[in-house]
């Protein structure tokens, strides 16, 4: 697994609470968007394939689960992929 630095669209709330709507995804053929079509869990996790730790949500993307996270410490957004 590598660990992709991305773009994240999102929405937070009052309470402070985070919601990811899309992921911005940049290479080599250009930029894409892509739209989070569910969200199934959020919890604090450590990356154990690709390092690093902090929020991590469980999404639906076309039919694909992925995980994101927002590393606290570096305040970035990443997701594993293959």
């Amino acid at each position: 697994m590598i660990k992709k630095f991305v773009s994240v669209i999102s929405k937070c709330d009052t309470n402070g609470h985070i919601t990811p709507l899309s992921i911005l995804w940049s290479g080599k053929d250009g930029d894409k968007t892509f739209e989070i079509d569910k969200i199934s869990d959020t919890r604090q996790a450590a990356s154990l394939k690709s390092g690093g730790c902090g929020m991590r949500y469980t999404l639906t993307i076309k039919g694909n689960e992925r995980y994101l996270f927002f590393d606290a410490v570096e305040k970035k957004w990443f997701i594993e992929f293959i």
